[in-house]
């Protein structure tokens, strides 16, 4: 698998995580509710969100190598 490929999927399936949260939450807003969206999905959102940002600085690098080896 590309690192693109792993990229675009993962922010999709963030994305998609997020639009049943947003269909399934007003149906469920109690105590338990909260916590887990305070203890489960907010912290894997910012954990996606850094990995995101880790894998485009990456593809960064991988790019400038490639750019490198081709000019040899």
């Amino acid at each position: 698998m590309k690192l693109s490929t792993g990229r675009i999927k993962l922010h999709s399936t963030m994305k998609t995580l997020h639009l049943h949260w947003q269909t399934i939450k007003p149906g469920w807003n109690d105590p338990v509710c909260q916590e887990f969206e305070e203890n489960t999905l907010v912290p894997l959102a910012q954990e996606v969100a850094s990995t995101l940002r880790a894998i485009d600085r990456l593809a960064q690098v991988f790019d400038k190598a490639q750019q490198e080896l081709n000019a040899e």
